[in-house]
């Protein structure tokens, strides 16, 4: 019966990353095309919930204070993060909410009729006659798909908002609680210090906050600090990326780890090639890290590692799922808001290294110091290193989104580490060193306080009217007086007619209304 528990979670976990994607490969692909490219992808899914569930792990049946208290947490958490419109939310909310109701009531492949918007819209859209929306909206399908269902059946525009909302929320708890699930089976210990970093993990911005600004944060996000606004350089923290970008961490969190429980090689290139369905930025993160899985010491000679993940469902899963996903992005390439490039070139400035230099101390690297050359031996030990240095050596994105988003995958693994150390130390009773590791981790852990403080404070203080982001209802329909969202709008998630008309995925992949 244990098992049965365990089987039921670890399958939940494999069905929460790929059925996002399924649901997109038949809203947007041509049926026989859709049948083709969903084949591997399932096939390779039977085959890493067999090697998962045939693993030996701690298991849910036992101490179910520990999981009930967890659950409860991570319930908590996601309640004060916007999602499901029960909180305040942050900036980027004001294109997560038009965009899910878009998804929610348009028929897909999502095509926005230009002649319905208003004449500011039409002067930066020019002769065009329709838009496709395009962006990397995978984890908001399962969601939007049962309000479909929903409208199907008959129900009201108005419940059917209600029930996708709180279906959001439930979506959004359970990818949280898969991740946790699968963590805490990784570390093989039950611990509240594993929940807690779960929420709270992050780099140690309150110092160059508390420096530069000689007081305590409030309310304000604090990650900005390494190069003002235009954010040079930013590792997100836990709740940050919960926060502001949950399409995107939730399920690349629960991808690394199921890739850590992941034994064997024939599938861990596949199952790591789906991050690129919510993700782009975060799968070029994902890439080391996988090579690293596949290449890592174990019994076997490196040739033979490499053999075996010569395997069909790695390369016919990554094959598809570069094919359909990159040429789907590729659709809106056309139109970027911001420059890109090694950073030093674009920003020549002598502070600029200066600032580079405390950030990778303060972000990461003082918790390498601290573990020395004990954590060596843990693995993915040096691909995290080494990543995390030269992330921050690329820019790209309005305010550095590559950054941000390829770290994703690296800094949940750093945030492994930390507590590998943690529980290494205590079980050699090295109590000094554990205590180091732990006074540091909560300094981290303050970031992400002031953005749970931030939430709470707003919710509890302000009308519904200012805490729910509301400037556009839909894409579609795009009425307001912004210019500057309007534009945004439409360079980032829109590709006009005479741009996905001529492309690769329009005329070969997508199926036609």
């Amino acid at each position: 019966m244990t098992k049965k528990f365990d089987k039921v979670l670890i399958l939940l976990s494999v069905f929460y990353i790929v059925f996002p994607i399924i649901l997109f490969v038949f809203g947007w692909l041509k049926l026989p095309l859709a049948i083709v490219v969903s084949i591997p992808i399932i096939f390779m899914s039977f085959r890493v919930f067999k090697q998962i569930s045939a693993c030996e792990e701690i298991s849910i049946t036992v101490n179910p204070r520990f999981w009930v208290i967890a659950l409860l947490t991570i319930a908590v958490w996601v309640l004060f993060s916007g999602i499901g419109n029960f909180s305040f939310q942050t900036g980027d909310f004001i294109v997560r909410n038009p965009m899910f109701r878009d998804l929610e009531r348009y028929s897909w492949p999502v095509l926005f009729d230009l002649s319905e918007q208003p004449d500011i819209v039409k002067q930066f859209t020019g002769n065009n006659d329709s838009a496709l929306y395009v962006y990397y909206f995978a984890w908001w399908l399962p969601a939007a798909f049962l309000a479909r269902c929903m409208f199907f059946v008959g129900f009201m525009p108005s419940n059917v908002e209600i029930y996708a909302q709180i279906a959001l929320y439930m979506w959004a708890v359970l990818g949280l609680f898969l991740t946790f699930y699968c963590l805490v089976r990784y570390l093989k210990k039950y611990s509240y210090w594993i929940l807690s970093a779960f929420v709270l993990f992050g780099g140690l911005d309150i110092i160059p906050y508390f420096i530069i600004n000689t007081r305590l944060p409030r309310y304000e996000h604090i990650e900005w600090w390494a190069g003002g606004i235009c954010a040079f350089f930013q590792y997100s923290a836990n709740t940050t990326q919960l926060y502001w970008v949950f399409n995107q961490s939730i399920p690349v969190w629960l991808i690394v780890a199921v890739l850590l429980l992941m034994k064997q090689n024939s599938s861990k290139a596949a199952w790591s090639s789906l991050c690129i369905a919510y993700s782009p930025y975060a799968t070029i993160g994902m890439i080391p890290i996988a090579v690293y899985s596949i290449l890592k010491k174990d019994d076997q000679k490196l040739s033979k590692r490499i053999m075996s993940a010569v395997s069909f469902e790695n390369i016919s899963v990554v094959v598809v799922m570069a094919i359909t996903f990159v040429s789907f992005y590729f659709l809106e390439m056309k139109a970027g808001t911001a420059s890109g490039g090694f950073l030093f070139s674009q920003h020549r400035e002598f502070r600029t290294f200066t600032i580079y230099v405390a950030f990778v101390i303060v972000e990461f690297l003082i918790y390498f110091i601290i573990m020395g050359k004990t954590a060596r031996k843990y693995e993915y030990y040096w691909v995290v290193l080494i990543e995390l240095f030269i992330l921050p050596l690329f820019k790209s994105g309005m305010n550095n989104d590559f950054t941000m988003r390829a770290s994703i995958p690296a800094l949940f693994i750093l945030m492994v580490l930390c507590l590998q150390y943690v529980f290494e130390m205590h079980d050699k009773n090295l109590v000094k060193n554990r205590n180091i590791m732990l006074i540091c981790l909560c300094l981290g852990y303050l970031v992400s306080y002031t953005e749970i403080q931030r939430n709470v404070a707003m919710t509890l203080t302000v009308s519904q009217h200012d805490y729910i982001i509301e400037d556009v209802y839909s894409f579609g329909h795009m009425f307001t007086d912004s210019e500057y969202q309007i534009q945004v709008n439409i360079n980032q998630y829109m590709s006009l007619e005479e741009d996905y008309k001529g492309s690769f995925f329009y005329k070969y992949l997508m199926k036609k209304k």
